[in-house]
């Protein structure tokens, strides 16, 4: 017999204390959002009314789900999705997103339970109505105060939205019988994400003569990416590239670079296409550094950035040290092989036996250009050969490689990994592993060794709150074959200590992430005193963030540097952290102070080159 839940559940539902010596008769359903992506969703105006999402807003969240059918069931498949609520509305009239929802089916090989993080995405056309709506519902309630469109749409406006997780699933066996554990929770319990309803960026600012008009086109957005080429070969430039978005298509933007010393660049010239979005691209040698009277090699370092000249805009400084040498005295330029590194992560879970177990590892293999480069990539391992992967590099040329692999928990004395033990203790067994680069000649130029990367099982946690419990929590089933809608609860923060530590990231061989993390310094303010520094680091990534460091360099005259490097704490995906940094020294007589978090590179991120900022810019 088939059971099925179609409800919102932070928690299980559990047996009374009378049933509890036969938990393994009844089945468990629970979902929470364990970390968000997003932060906010903007919606834009057009100076009347708020008309449309802004490009790429999407809501994208982790959300961990458990299923259990007890001893004598099976679990046939499950669909997590998402939904959003309002304060002070209804629940029953919050919105839910089931056909964006991420869906799992076990065909005929159905485990009695599953435990996992899954990623959810729910696209911007299917928010847009919710976003739209709440935006011109919030204008027409500023409308009936007495504010006309000229104040209306002259500022951003934020509503705050609570992200809320929902579970459906089908498994077979006998009904149970049971009563709910927890009730509905509190409006702090949820994750919340902004709503932003964003001004009109053609809006006359509130005091200027004359009523709304539409004034001329402005950058919405510009962001600058520096790329450091040098080497052994006298080679020393950097490309600065980077994206300018306006409010309307076929914009003309014309903007200069400006470096530290205030010189500038000659004007270059951009027209956003019909998605209001141009890209760019130029190179710029640099002096080398050398100071021949005293046979001295100084790094060559500084800063750069964008200012605009039709339009009043700039971008963060973007930082550059590098180590250009002289040419050597050869006829022909060394062309150094790429560096490779290799990343392996777990990315969901399965019930073996009574085990919770990784089911399959996806591993990222990066290939950093020393020099052009082209050939085929892949990851090699004993009775394992992932696709070969064309890439092709030049210097300072990122290229990644991705593939997945399946781990078999089956005991086999003739596998090429090592199962068990057999014992009634915790499986787990060790995968050789290596990635290989060739050139175009076939031959391998680059790799990262084999060695062994070891999985383990665990045990499934056990509730604390339910007393005298044995392995995973229950959920009962009512009697008359429906099965109970498990309740709103607790988010990941407010769960159970055990629960929580089931949902931690592991070490990095085995950490349950799909996705890379990826930090960036969003702030840097005064803090109390005249010397410490308040730096904000988020990541913005959508895998989470082992702990690290954050480096700041305060430069002085005469070449005096004040070096400092604090500890940044482990960060989940779309999580925030402040660190302060203590120079001893006034901030105001700093000629400029440089900040990198992730230094030394200890994170893998999905963007390296931006850990970068300058405070005081």
């Amino acid at each position: 017999m088939h059971r099925h839940l179609f409800a919102t559940a932070f928690t299980t539902v559990f047996l009374t204390s009378s049933l509890l010596t036969s938990p393994s008769h009844a089945d468990i359903g629970s979902v929470y959002v364990q970390s968000l992506v997003t932060d906010e969703i903007v919606v834009q105006s057009n100076g009347s009314s708020y008309h449309r999402l802004a490009p790429l807003s999407n809501l994208i969240a982790n959300v961990h789900v458990e299923v259990d059918a007890g001893q004598f069931g099976r679990v046939v498949w499950f669909t997590a999705w998402l939904g959003l609520g309002l304060e002070g509305v209804g629940r029953q009239y919050w919105p839910q997103y089931r056909e964006d929802g991420h869906h799992k089916s076990f065909g005929n090989d159905r485990p009695r339970s599953w435990s996992g993080t899954v990623p959810v995405t729910v696209p911007g056309s299917s928010l847009e109505t919710l976003a739209l709506g709440q935006c011109n519902s919030l204008a027409q309630s500023l409308r009936a105060g007495g504010l006309g469109d000229k104040a209306i749409f002259a500022e951003d406006r934020r509503i705050e939205l609570a992200v809320t997780p929902h579970l459906a699933y089908d498994m077979t066996g006998a009904a149970g019988s049971g009563i709910p554990g927890e009730g509905e929770p509190s409006w702090d319990d949820y994750k919340k994400l902004t709503l932003v309803c964003q001004k009109w960026p053609g809006a006359v600012p509130l005091g200027a003569a004359g009523g709304l008009t539409i004034g001329d086109a402005e950058v919405e957005h510009a962001s600058l990416s520096l790329l450091e080429q040098y080497g052994p070969s006298g080679l020393c430039k950097i490309v600065l590239s980077g994206v300018i978005q306006t409010d309307r298509a076929d914009t003309e933007v014309r903007f200069r670079y400006r470096n530290q010393d205030g010189r500038l660049s000659e004007v270059h010239s951009v027209t956003t296409d019909h998605a209001r979005t141009a890209m760019f691209s130029h190179q710029y040698r640099i002096k080398n550094n050398y100071d021949a009277e005293h046979d001295i090699d100084w790094a060559e370092s500084g800063f750069v950035r964008i200012v605009g000249v039709s339009h009043d805009f700039r971008t963060p400084w973007a930082e550059y040290t590098m180590e250009c040498v002289e040419p050597g005295a050869t006829d022909f330029q060394t062309v150094l092989r790429p560096e490779v590194k290799m990343q392996v992560v777990a990315l969901e879970k399965v019930m073996v036996g009574r085990q919770l177990c990784v089911d399959t590892i996806r591993l990222y293999g990066m290939i950093v250009g020393r020099g052009p480069a082209a050939g085929y990539a892949g990851f090699v391992g004993n009775g394992y050969l992932s696709k070969p992967e064309a890439y092709a590099v030049q210097q300072g040329d990122v290229a990644f490689v991705v593939a997945e692999r399946k781990l078999n928990w089956q005991t086999d004395p003739q596998a090429t990994l090592a199962t068990g033990p057999s014992d009634g203790g915790l499986k787990k067994q060790t995968v050789d592993l290596a990635f290989n680069v060739t050139g175009e000649s076939g031959a391998i130029i680059a790799s990262v060794p084999k060695r062994g990367y070891e999985f383990a099982c665990v045990n499934p946690a056990i509730r604390p709150d339910v007393a005298g419990g044995r392995g995973l929590t229950l959920e009962p089933r009512p009697q008359g074959g429906a099965r109970a809608a498990a309740p709103s609860g607790l988010t990941a923060e407010s769960a159970s200590p055990a629960a929580r530590r089931s949902a931690a990231p592991l070490d990095r061989k085995t950490a349950v992430l799909a996705l890379l993390p990826d930090l960036v310094i969003q702030r840097s303010v005064k803090g109390k005193g005249k010397a410490r520094l308040r730096v904000l680091v988020v990541n913005r990534g959508a895998g989470p963030a082992a702990a690290t460091n954050l480096r700041a360099i305060y430069r002085k005259g005469g070449g005096q540097r004040i070096r400092r490097s604090v500890a940044v704490p482990a960060l989940e995906a779309g999580a925030k952290a402040w660190v302060v940094v203590d120079f001893q020294a006034p901030l105001k007589k700093a000629g400029k102070i440089t900040l990198k978090v992730d230094d030394p590179n200890r994170v893998a991120e999905q963007d390296e080159a931006n850990n970068k900022a300058l405070f005081g810019g």
